[in-house]
């Protein structure tokens, strides 16, 4: 989840927010260290007394967005061996980024897991635009 919400508990906590989202009626905020030192500030951000988790991430929002970045800058090297980066993703869920290669290579899976390990997962596919 992305908005005005996640952009002023990304603020609060640069280093260690990991992120935000809804699993029906409860919102779920996550932090990398001390999640629950985090939760008052949490709930006067969203304006809720209950109904709000805290749960405790690997990797910072501001890692995954990092790591996003890079995964894009390899788009040549990813090219060179057979690979086109189709599309990619953070997910705050399973704090990791997606990568969708058309196709997936062994030499592109060897370049992004010795780079990235578990921090992403590759999916194959192709995301055409109608």
């Amino acid at each position: 989840m992305s908005g005005p919400h996640a952009r002023q508990l990304q603020e609060l906590a640069p280093e260690t927010f990991a992120g935000i989202w809804l699993d029906g009626r409860r919102q779920f905020v996550a932090y990398t260290s001390e999640p629950y030192q985090h939760a008052a500030e949490a709930r006067a951000v969203l304006g809720l007394s209950r109904n709000v988790t805290i749960v405790e991430h690997v990797r910072s929002l501001r890692e995954l967005e990092r790591i996003q970045h890079e995964v894009t800058n390899l788009d040549s090297a990813l090219d060179h061996v057979g690979s086109f980066l189709s599309a990619i993703s953070v997910d705050v869920i399973g704090n990791f980024v997606e990568v969708m290669l058309d196709p997936v290579t062994d030499a592109a899976r060897q370049i992004l897991h010795d780079r990235f390990g578990d921090a992403i997962q590759i999916v194959e596919g192709r995301v055409e635009f109608v």
